[in-house]
């Protein structure tokens, strides 16, 4: 099978365009956050209760 070189997609306009451009980022951030916590530290609570 022969690869094909495909050309990134023209920007969408409008609403739809802005999403597209910050989904990776938003993606990536929270991809980090979640190799973050240890399998106890979800467990902890994050606030004090009384």
């Amino acid at each position: 099978m022969k690869a094909t070189s495909q050309s990134p997609a023209p920007p969408l306009p409008g609403e739809r365009g802005e999403l597209f451009q910050v989904l990776p980022e938003q993606r990536e951030l929270l991809l980090i956050t979640g190799r973050g916590p240890t399998d106890a530290q979800p467990a902890q609570r994050t606030t004090a209760h009384r």
